[in-house]
């Protein structure tokens, strides 16, 4: 199963939460692909389609994903077919208004693996 990690902003200020995400995934057996780091909204949408990944999570700082976080969901919620989209990290109020905008699911170092990936990995026919 093919996860896209969307990294938006400057890296360098963010790599632990990539390196959460990173993990999380490859635990599960998740294949990440990760296509450089995006500045623009419409930039994450494009790099995203092509890879025609099902789930996408979206990697950055909390004041990145207040700039950015609305439209990338916006534009991945428009795709053909929409990809299921998580969140890494963000404060609970943060994560509460991207899920009104259609944030699917956020993980922070509290969430639970098995709990999380278990789901995805049934919806997209990867046996138990």
């Amino acid at each position: 199963a093919r996860v896209f990690v969307a990294c938006l902003g400057d890296v360098a200020r963010y790599m632990p939460r990539l390196d959460f995400t990173r993990g999380f995934f490859q635990v599960g057996g998740f294949t990440l692909l990760e296509e450089g780091f995006h500045t623009r909204a419409e930039a994450v949408v494009v790099a995203a389609a092509k890879t025609t990944a099902p789930v996408v999570v979206l990697t950055g700082l909390d004041a990145t994903y207040g700039d950015m976080a609305a439209p990338v969901l916006a534009g991945l919620k428009a795709l053909s077919p929409a990809p299921k989209v998580l969140l890494a990290g963000g404060s609970p109020e943060l994560v509460a208004e991207l899920q009104e905008a259609g944030l699917d699911q956020s993980i922070n170092v509290r969430s639970n693996v098995l709990e999380v990936l278990g789901p995805i990995a049934a919806g997209l026919g990867v046996p138990s």
